[in-house]
């Protein structure tokens, strides 16, 4: 008693496997995949929004100064705002967890992991300001020219694809 065993009752190395490295590693990965349900929930939200025409309001037919338009009612600004809501806690949940998660990956003692790790943050940053560029331009052009239904459903689909295969490394 008092020693680990895995599951065929063997005892085991403690220092050899993850250990607790290993359980706050799955453990941030599921949290981290839980922010990024919630984010594709609020964009599913928005869609849906975007699309019917009974939850948003009916547009101005008018925009000279004079005109009066039509004002969302609550059920239609709840809408909006669950789902902005969602997107931005699902968002920051992902962008706050994601550069410290991939930090605790390399050893700050070997002098080669350390170079990487700047290298990890460089690349991180890299794609992150790309994913914005691209949200920027096509995901307006697309709302722009095709309305938001479709620039919503682009940005859906794209987060549903992200769980493609991986391949497995054959020099290991």
């Amino acid at each position: 008693m008092g020693k680990c065993r895995d599951g065929n009752t063997q005892t085991v190395n403690q220092k050899r496997l993850g250990g607790a490295r290993a359980v706050l590693f799955v453990y941030a990965m599921q949290g981290l995949e839980n922010m990024a349900y919630i984010s594709n929930a609020g964009y599913t939200l928005l869609t849906v929004q975007a699309h019917s025409t009974l939850l948003r309001p009916f547009p101005c037919k008018d925009v000279a100064p004079g005109s009066q338009c039509e004002a969302a009612d609550y059920g239609q600004v709840a809408v909006l705002l669950s789902g902005l809501y969602l997107v931005a806690l699902g968002t920051g949940g992902v962008k706050a967890g994601l550069p410290s998660l991939g930090a605790d990956q390399f050893d700050e003692k070997d002098p080669k992991e350390t170079g990487l790790l700047s290298s990890f943050f460089n690349w991180l940053l890299f794609s992150l300001t790309i994913g914005a560029t691209i949200g920027v331009i096509f995901v307006v052009r697309i709302s722009s020219n095709q309305g938001w239904d479709w620039a919503f459903g682009v940005i859906v689909a794209a987060i549903r694809k992200r769980h493609l295969p991986i391949p497995e490394l054959t020099d290991e």
